[in-house]
């Protein structure tokens, strides 16, 4: 018998997602939009004042309309980890949450590297013990079209097993590489980095060059509860030396995509400097 997942609610055989609130982990939360309120409206209203021009970042409305429903490849940006016997009897895997930050980052990374997994930009791995262990079955299954399940064999103890972290990740990996084994260099990659940095893994939402600086906006996602962060940084294009304001944190990670539509930098007392992290190529909430 599987443990350490919860019910989702079902309609007519199909999922229906409950919403987080606040700076839930879960992975019930939909495409939303956001606005910016509280600390994170007053630390963006002190950064209006500070670095020396002025850097907008479009907001990328969530909604299905903006994304590929006529059937053209959509960049990932979502994995899911599901538990149960099939596409429509299953529950989210819950008490995982590294596991679930794993998945995340991988979907940016690979969303950064350009990777499309079909027409639907959101993965769902059903972990199963009901195909033999290791196996992987690409399906049709999806409730919505932005949606698809891959199934992935797993012992009946599941999720009782030892490094079941290590479990799930390698799980998500082959279920990746069924989907692009075209894209095996990439998604083999994109694991090797995500591991290494976890949640110091940057995502970086827009880069601005000009003669002296470059400018970079970029998110983090780490493990449920603590927040993510966004993040902006300056580099000098003489002396490549990188500085990093306060980081900005997040109820969500997607708050990052939220309509921000400009931001004022002039002298920021703020900006320290510090050594480069890790990051990923530009990523798009949708395309």
């Amino acid at each position: 018998m599987m443990t350490g997942f919860a019910r989702v609610g079902q309609t007519g055989g199909c999922l229906r997602f409950r919403g987080e609130k606040g700076a839930s982990g879960g992975q019930g939360r939909g495409p939303c939009t956001h606005s910016f309120s509280g600390a994170f409206a007053v630390h963006m209203s002190a950064c209006a004042q500070t670095l020396p021009f002025a850097l907008a970042i479009r907001a990328a409305n969530s909604g299905h309309k903006h994304m590929t429903k006529d059937g053209r490849p959509s960049l990932i940006n979502d994995i899911r980890l599901f538990a149960g016997e099939s596409s429509y009897r299953n529950s989210y895997l819950q008490g995982h949450e590294e596991a679930v930050a794993y998945g995340r980052r991988m979907a940016w990374f690979l969303n950064g590297e350009g990777v499309s997994v079909g027409a639907f930009p959101a993965l769902y791995v059903l972990l199963t013990p009901l195909p033999k262990p290791g196996s992987v079955q690409v399906t049709e299954d999806g409730c919505e079209w932005w949606q698809r399940y891959v199934h992935v064999g797993v012992t009946e103890d599941f999720p009782n097993v030892p490094d079941v972290l290590e479990v799930i990740m390698q799980c998500i990996v082959n279920a990746l590489l069924a989907l692009r084994p075209d894209q095996a260099d990439t998604i083999l990659h994109a694991d090797a980095i995500v591991r290494d940095h976890q949640g110091g893994l940057r995502f970086l939402i827009q880069r601005r060059e000009t003669r002296k600086t470059v400018t970079e906006i970029s998110f983090n996602i780490v493990t449920w509860p603590k927040p993510s962060c966004l993040f902006i940084a300056q580099t000098d294009q003489a002396t490549g030396t990188y500085r990093e304001a306060d980081p900005i944190a997040l109820e969500w990670y997607m708050e990052a995509f939220s309509p921000l539509t400009r931001i004022k930098l002039h002298d920021a007392v703020n900006l320290t400097e510090r050594r480069r992290p890790a990051m990923s190529k530009v990523v798009k909430r949708r395309g």
